[in-house]
């Protein structure tokens, strides 16, 4: 049965020599849309993590200086973040930055990039300098500057986590994998430093270092959730500034 509104051989006017026959598929309006917003985010997410780079750099920079400047006392000042790993860690910060601020065009992929690679180095050079730190102190039988070289590690891994879930534009499901990857890899090495010193049968209060790799655990999941909820007040589950806005 022919529809009635089927188009029939009569019904279809021959092309003249003139006319043009365009092939190309009609564009598809969610595909210029998205375009537009790809670049907003890339945008957003370089100038946010130009301020990440920015103050991480000044952050080691001005610790170096206390470390230059201040006297050394006890074993700590040599063993927990030496000069030379604190001017790497600025010379690391100092080039993102340039490059974040630079004229060169990067995608969001070439963003996302370089947002992992600051954090990922950043967290390597905390769990090294942890580690390494702590196990020196306990062979040299300073327990308590170990107890302290952890403290500082906490309050540096917190300070990352929040740098995370404040100024980089994401999820907050995405943001709460990362930082609580973050606060478990910091428990881990804590776990390991906590270990060698039970190797070295030192006289010590056993109940005492297992509550303070708990107490340092619980100040990172804190951490780690308050991270988390910075990203859904700001930004909403899905991680947009503007829904967040409305």
């Amino acid at each position: 049965m022919r529809s009635e509104h089927a188009p029939t051989a009569e019904s279809i006017e021959p092309l003249s020599d003139g006319d043009v026959v365009d092939l190309e598929p009609a564009a598809d309006d969610s595909d210029v849309d998205a375009a537009p917003e790809a670049d907003a985010e890339a945008r957003l997410l370089r100038s946010r993590l130009a301020i990440i780079a920015a103050f991480l750099a000044l952050f080691h920079l001005l610790f170096t200086l206390v470390k230059v400047t201040a006297p050394p006392t006890g074993t700590a000042s040599v063993s927990d973040a030496p000069v030379w790993s604190l001017l790497v860690r600025v010379g690391i910060m100092a080039s993102a930055l340039a490059v974040l601020r630079s004229p060169l065009s990067l995608t969001l992929r070439q963003l996302r990039f370089v947002e992992g690679g600051m954090f990922v180095f950043e967290m390597i050079a905390l769990l090294a300098a942890q580690y390494l730190s702590a196990v020196d102190l306990i062979d040299r039988r300073d327990l308590v500057d170990a107890v302290a070289v952890q403290k500082n590690g906490v309050m540096r891994a917190i300070m990352l986590m929040l740098c995370q879930g404040i100024f980089v534009p994401r999820p907050a499901a995405k943001t709460a994998r990362i930082v609580f990857t973050m606060a478990t890899a910091l428990v881990l090495c804590h776990g390991m430093v906590l270990h060698h010193a039970d190797t070295l049968h030192l006289v010590r209060d056993d109940l005492a270092n297992h509550q303070i790799v708990m107490t340092n655990a619980l100040f990172l999941i804190m951490g780690a959730a308050l991270a988390t909820l910075a990203t859904w007040v700001l930004r909403g589950p899905g991680g947009d500034d503007r829904r967040a806005a409305e």
